[in-house]
């Protein structure tokens, strides 16, 4: 059997999570790291993987939230944040590790959050809900912060939802994705953007029409992390209020 195979089978990772982990050299197989995916693997080998924050998030993609925090360096303790499209929660994940008061998962599937995630106490899960139907009232304090990653879907089609939920002082931070964003005739086959000039025109207007939704853009930064199919993402961190700063 292969690495990758035999770490998805034996310690409850998916395959790519495996692989990732490999890539990232935290597997051990006979007492030596290695970063071959297709190693094959025999009942006498020992494979280990060594405890780190890559292999305690439920997925890789927490990773990208982490780093983009550390970045702009806000404060997330005793916060009520709300998570949209949480899927298995890795950004839910991240905001209860920087100590959130509280963190509504939304997602509009069911049974989606991992068990790591759900059974602590601060988590409120909202299944079946899609932002742009949801009550506010299922939300009952206000919000201090919401985060976003979402998936076969653009952010230009759930940004008034996301500002319904919205107090004065509430901030965002949204995660760009290019391959979402785009009209279909600009991507490859592997829903990658044919070129960069494409995605900053996209964001340009994702810009656009955030200021004219009366948000103000504080920070774009390109994630540290790639997504799918190795394409380039951005974080987005957003505030209430007028346009001040600009992305050159």
């Amino acid at each position: 059997m292969r690495l990758d195979q035999h770490i998805a089978a034996n310690f409850g990772f998916t395959r790519n999570r495996a692989q990732f982990l490999i890539d990232e050299k935290l597997v051990k197989v006979n007492g030596k790291v290695t970063t071959k995916n297709s190693l094959q693997i025999e009942e006498w080998d020992i494979v280990e993987i060594q405890e780190d924050k890559r292999t305690n998030y439920v997925a890789r993609s927490a990773l990208k939230l982490d780093a983009f925090l550390d970045e702009i360096e806000i404060s997330i303790k005793g916060k009520t944040c709300v998570d949209v499209w949480a899927s298995t929660g890795w950004f839910t994940q991240v905001l209860l590790e920087r100590w959130a008061n509280e963190v509504y998962a939304i997602d509009v599937w069911s049974s989606q959050l991992h068990e790591k995630v759900k059974n602590d106490s601060r988590v409120i899960s909202l299944e079946n809900c899609d932002i742009r139907k949801m009550e506010r009232s299922l939300i009952k304090w206000k919000t201090d912060i919401i985060v976003v990653d979402v998936s076969f879907i653009s952010l230009w089609k759930i940004l008034e939802s996301l500002i319904s939920l919205s107090e004065d002082w509430t901030e965002m931070i949204l995660l760009f994705k290019p391959q979402f964003e785009v009209w279909r005739k600009n991507l490859k086959k592997s829903w990658v953007p044919i070129n960069d000039a494409v995605i900053r025109q996209y964001l340009d207007k994702f810009k656009k029409l955030c200021k004219e939704s009366g948000l103000r853009i504080t920070k774009i930064s390109e994630s540290k992390l790639p997504g799918e199919a190795w394409n380039i993402e951005y974080f987005i961190y957003l505030r209430n209020g007028l346009a001040l700063w600009e992305w050159a």
